[in-house]
């Protein structure tokens, strides 16, 4: 079976998609730098310090809900409804080697779609909005685990990142990584289930990972 990897104009998530998600995400941060800089000016020309100190709390508050609930603003509410494939798989983001955004849309959004990835017979499967990708285990040089980074401070679990032998469709490597659950806990639950279910599929018991 031969991979296939094939784009089309994106349905859902497009520039306008990616502009109101970066705005909606950016709320409850600029609620929380708010609050800390009224305190400030507070310290600096009433000098009370209950004030200052209630502000303070209130501010970490916010910035503490802002992390717990990040999944959520960073728009995983709104995926579930667009993909009815759900029980097949896992709702995912993806993002290509080379990138299929550059410019704005690029800088907006470090994935270049979201959709539901699984694991059918010998093939990843990743059914997104705007991409199909089929690609047979026989053309992936490697596959690795590793966390996910600046997304939600290093606490959402891994991404999982898959290089092929030879580019398929120009694509080299392809990053993908769970987009479901809209608290820290459940994303990363739902994430180790991910990687689970991958490690389950590409190693024989037995083998370390």
């Amino acid at each position: 079976m031969h991979s296939t990897i094939t784009f089309s104009r994106p349905r859902h998530f497009g520039l306008g998609w990616r502009i109101f998600i970066n705005v909606f995400s950016m709320l409850t941060g600029l609620l929380a730098m708010l609050t800390f800089l009224v305190a400030l000016v507070v310290l600096a020309f009433s000098r009370s310090m209950a004030l200052f100190a209630g502000l303070m709390i209130a501010g970490f508050a916010v910035f503490g809900i802002d992390r717990f609930l990040s999944p959520f603003f960073q728009g995983n509410a709104f995926l579930p409804d667009r993909f009815p494939l759900r029980g097949q798989g896992f709702i995912v983001q993806i993002t290509f080697t080379p990138r299929r955004y550059g410019g704005v849309e690029g800088l907006l959004e470090d994935a270049d779609d979201f959709g539901v990835f699984s694991v059918q017979g010998d093939c990843v499967v990743f059914q997104g909005d705007s991409t199909h990708l089929s690609v047979h285990k026989n053309d992936l040089a490697a596959i690795s685990f590793q966390n996910a980074g600046w997304r939600a401070f290093w606490m959402m679990g891994d991404s999982v990142s898959f290089t092929l032998k030879a580019p398929v469709s120009g694509i080299a490597q392809f990053v993908v990584h769970t987009r479901e659950g809209n608290t820290i806990l459940k994303a990363r639950s739902i994430n180790r289930a991910f990687c689970d279910y991958l490690k389950s599929a590409f190693y024989p018991p037995g083998n370390t990972y």
